[in-house]
């Protein structure tokens, strides 16, 4: 499902908005951070300690990850989101094996960034409904 997500929304607001800007980095690629970035906010409140704990870590990593990307050129269309998602998980499995070697905590950090991901789809989805028809001509 994410698959078509993509492909419907990428030729959309990702490549007309770096080609009306010329710039480099991926305004999709933020949008989607800022969106698991404000669902953190919101939801980390009504969590328990570890799970706040567990969001608060993300939120650090994608903050860090976005500044990261924001000057790099990932490329066009749907090769700018397939670079973004794929540097964005190995990014993070590489984060948490420096971070810790117990599988408990691993698997308890993965669980929660699992959900983190699925905001981020939904965010895709979001802004894919939001985008006029006739961008989706162009």
């Amino acid at each position: 499902m994410l698959i078509h997500i993509i492909l419907i929304l990428i030729g959309v607001s990702g490549l007309q908005a770096a080609e009306k800007t010329k710039s480099e980095g991926c305004e999709l690629c933020s949008f989607v951070i800022g969106s698991a970035l404000a669902k953190i906010d919101r939801t980390k409140e009504s969590r328990p300690e570890g799970t706040r704990a567990i969001l608060e870590f993300i939120a650090l990593f994608l903050n860090n990850f976005n500044s990261d990307i924001s000057h790099k050129d990932l490329g066009k269309g749907t090769a700018q989101w397939i670079v973004f998602w794929d540097r964005l998980q190995t990014t993070w499995e590489e984060r948490i094996d420096k971070f810790t070697q117990d599988d408990r905590q691993r698997t308890m950090m993965h669980t929660v960034w699992n959900e983190v991901g699925d905001w981020m789809e939904e965010a895709v989805a979001e802004a894919a409904r939001v985008v006029p028809a006739k961008d989706l001509r162009q």
